[in-house]
């Protein structure tokens, strides 16, 4: 899902942990970092980037020099899979995470809880999008108006687990 705020993701959450019983919750900025570890580097074919696809149907000049096949976003897990199991960690939509925005990481709790300090009206989003041409970290991490509703932007939600599961 993209064109959704932090708002809506919080809205969806709280449906489906009514729905199921369950708690899910967004990741955390420090969760997300762990698993864009494991995903591979962004560049094409690896996820959906600013590319030759994206150039063509955009009329973009500066694009990264391969071709992924998509100009817009594309299919959840049209990339595969990482390590982990996780798609798309890799372009296609940037991702909300739990967190306030905050410009240093100095400050941040060494939990790997969501930081709820700071610039609470922007909040972190992770990753890289369908239309990143020059950026090349997977765990680019940039601030958005908590009501900013963008096709570049989705979210990803996590579950907990009771305790006895994690023994």
């Amino acid at each position: 899902v993209s064109c959704v705020s932090y708002g809506d993701a919080q809205a969806y959450i709280k449906w489906i942990n009514k729905s199921n019983d369950s708690a899910y919750r967004l990741l955390s900025e420090a969760e997300w970092q762990y698993l864009a570890k494991a995903a591979p580097a962004p560049k094409c074919k690896a996820g959906n980037l600013g590319d030759l696809a994206y150039g063509k149907a955009f009329e973009k000049d500066k694009t990264l020099q391969c071709d992924d096949g998509h100009s817009a976003p594309a299919p959840t897990g049209s990339f595969g899979q990482d390590r982990n199991g996780l798609a798309d960690l890799t372009g296609n939509v940037r991702e909300w995470v739990g967190d306030c925005w905050n410009s240093s990481l100095s400050a941040h709790p060494s939990s790997a809880e969501a930081w709820q300090a700071g610039n609470c009206r922007d909040r972190v989003v992770m990753g890289t999008a369908w239309i990143s041409r020059d950026e090349t970290q997977t765990a680019l991490r940039k601030n958005f108006s908590a009501e900013a509703m963008n096709n570049t932007v989705g979210f990803r939600i996590a579950r907990d687990l009771p305790a006895s599961l994690n023994e």
